[in-house]
């Protein structure tokens, strides 16, 4: 495992355990690798898609049985801080915490309904960037699993996009927020900006949807705090555990195919 993959490993493990201690009736998940399972690696090694979907259904799980406060305060910090040690760059500017940077502000200032309809807006412009970035690998890639995960993104967002426009119509009687949506069209405009001007496609859309989902993570820990509907909160929870693993997953690729 290399320095990187250990840190992301340590970060989740860190998220997904230390609630339980405290927890009598947390069972943690079997985490042994079943025989015959592949290694994860980029184009060839990678964990396959019955692997990654218990893995995915275990922190669910986790999450579910109220380990989301071990991602709160100081952990979200924790994160950010080996992102940025994996990148070689001050805390400020780890990916994620660049990304949806004036997002966050707008946000943070925000409560009750004017927080909900801002979260969403910006949630669903979020996903669709996340949607383009993963037909514009679809289109060029090369990698048979990185474009199985670019499918997954689609299959994971497009309902949760659909999902929180008619959670706005139904609360709010609103329609999505343009001003709060067009903070996130101007950070997806970089993004696909950098991924058409790397050299390949497959490890560009792995390195800009890390970044992608560590804004959305950040999105999602200050919707646990603010939203007021409980619906809401669960899917920021979903949020959070899919794409940290994922996040997880790619960067596990990126080192793979490196070495």
């Amino acid at each position: 495992m290399t320095h990187r993959q250990t840190l992301l490993a340590a970060l989740l493990a860190a998220a997904l355990t230390t609630p339980a201690l405290a927890n009598p009736d947390h069972h943690p998940p079997d985490t042994t690798t079943p025989p015959g399972a592949a290694p994860m690696g980029m184009g060839g090694g990678m964990m396959g898609a019955e692997a990654m979907g218990g893995m995915h259904e275990s922190m669910m799980g986790h999450m579910r049985g109220g380990l989301m406060g071990s991602i709160q305060g100081g952990m979200m910090r924790q994160m950010h801080e080996m992102m940025a040690q994996m990148h070689g760059m001050p805390v400020g500017q780890a990916p994620g915490m660049m990304h949806g940077a004036a997002g966050m502000s707008d946000l943070g200032g925000l409560a009750g309904e004017e927080f909900e309809v801002a979260f969403m807006s910006m949630m669903i412009a979020h996903h669709q960037g996340a949607i383009a970035m993963a037909d514009w690998v679809l289109e060029r890639g090369n990698d048979s699993e990185v474009l199985a995960a670019a499918r997954a993104v689609k299959a994971a967002q497009a309902p949760e996009i659909e999902q929180m426009t008619t959670w706005l119509r139904e609360w709010y009687d609103a329609d999505i927020d343009s001003a709060s949506a067009a903070t996130m069209d101007a950070d997806m405009s970089g993004m696909m900006t950098a991924m058409a001007e790397g050299p390949d496609p497959d490890a560009a859309f792995l390195t800009e949807m890390i970044a992608h989902h560590q804004g959305a993570i950040d999105m999602a820990q200050l919707a646990l705090e603010r939203a007021t509907h409980a619906e809401l909160r669960d899917l920021a929870r979903d949020v959070i555990v899919t794409q940290a693993g994922e996040v997880h997953q790619y960067q596990a690729w990126l080192d793979e195919s490196a070495d």
